[in-house]
This record gives C-alpha cells, sequence and structure tokens, in this order.
C-alpha cells in the first residue's frame, strides 16, 4: 500500500470511446518508491486467481445483465402499447420480445451460477486457484459478453426506430454502444484461447461440464 507521498502519476492518455464509458482508462505512467512492510506478499498469479480474476467477470457480468435487463423493460413497454393499438396478436414485435426473454433468462442463469460458485469457494484458495474454477470464471465473463449483445438487439428490433433514436424514451443507443464493448474488454478470443488451454489441461472434467 503507497501514501500519497510514496508515488508520482504522470497522465499519457485520455479515453473517449464508443462504450465503455465506465471504466475511465486514462493512461498514465506511474513512479513509486516502497518499503518491504507495504508489498503486499504471496504472487501475482495467486491474488489474481484468487480476487482480481472471478471478482471482475462476475461484476462485469452483473452489470452487462443490468444493461441487458434495462434493454427488455423499455422493449416490453413499446410491445405493449402496441398490443393495445393492435389486440389478438403479438406478431413479430412478440416473437422477438418473447426471444429476449429467453435469452436474458439464460444470461441470468450463467450470471447467478457463477456468483454462487463463487461464494461456495471463496474460503478454498486451493479451489480458487484451480483451473477448473478460472475456466468457469472465464465462460461467465464470455458467455454474458456475448449474451448482452443479443439480448440487446432483440429488444432494439422491438422497438424499431424508437430504440434507435437518442431523443426517444425508449432509445437503446447507450445500450447498444455498451453491449458491444462488453466483448472487446477484456478480449473475448483472448479469453476463450486461455480457456481452451485450462480446459485441456483438466484431468476431471465433470465439475465444468456439470
Amino acid at each position: 500500500m503507497l501514501g500519497k507521498s510514496d508515488y508520482a502519476l504522470e497522465r499519457t492518455g485520455g479515453w473517449d470511446t464508443l462504450g465503455m464509458r465506465g471504466t475511465c482508462s486514462d493512461g498514465y505512467m506511474l513512479r513509486a518508491n516502497a518499503r518491504g512492510g507495504q508489498i503486499v506478499p504471496g504472487s501475482y498469479a495467486d491474488i489474481s486467481a484468487q480476487t482480481m480474476l472471478p471478482t471482475s467477470h462476475v461484476v462485469w457480468g452483473a452489470l452487462w445483465l443490468g444493461i441487458a435487463t434495462d434493454a427488455m423493460t423499455r422493449a416490453r413497454a413499446v410491445a405493449r402499447a402496441e398490443a393495445r393499438k393492435r389486440p389478438g396478436g403479438g406478431g413479430p414485435t412478440g416473437l422477438r420480445l418473447a426471444e429476449g426473454a429467453d435469452l436474458l433468462h439464460r444470461m441470468r442463469a450463467i450470471v447467478e451460477s457463477g456468483l454462487r460458485r463463487y461464494e461456495r469457494v471463496a474460503d478454498s484458495p486451493d479451489e480458487l486457484g484451480g483451473l477448473a474454477f478460472a475456466a468457469g470464471m472465464n465462460l461467465l465473463k464470455t458467455g454474458a459478453a456475448q449474451l448482452v449483445v443479443e439480448v440487446v438487439g432483440k429488444a432494439l428490433a422491438v422497438c424499431g426506430i424508437a430504440g434507435y433514436r437518442n431523443d426517444s424514451p425508449y432509445s437503446l443507443a447507450r445500450h447498444l454502444r455498451d453491449a458491444h464493448s462488453a466483448a472487446l474488454m477484456v478480449a473475448n478470443d483472448r479469453i476463450l484461447a486461455n480457456t481452451a488451454g485450462l480446459l485441456l489441461a483438466l484431468r476431471d472434467d465433470s465439475e465444468v461440464f456439470a
């Protein structure tokens, strides 16, 4: 842990993106001096596996689930208003709403399952550092990142031009931008490649594929 007098930050870049606004990943050069007692003991690999990886993937998944849920809430409001005008059938709009609800249900199951798995092994460093747990947390991230795009896409199909407009109460512009950023932060392809290596190294696949 560093005190304010122990380090200096020099800003090297800004953060102006289409989506992922909340990360605010400005670039900095860090110069620091620390004593031995200020250094956290243990390897970075262990710290990352036991805290950073599962926490970030669960929190990201929950964030994207919130985006998807709000998108479907707006889509449902549009569909209900349309149904009042044309009672007796949902038509294509109703079908897209149902498809979106199905995808949202799957997404919520992925996020909640990952959270329960993390809570179950939170006090077990051995399990937190295991290949099966790391693979499961990776699949939470990549699965949620993919599904948020699909859910928002279904919601946009329901809302139509009202969802595409920036000045509409049913606008999905921000949802759409942030949804597509999910697979880029950190890149899904990179995580899937890492996950493939973990799965191939596992001796017992029952926990991952259960």
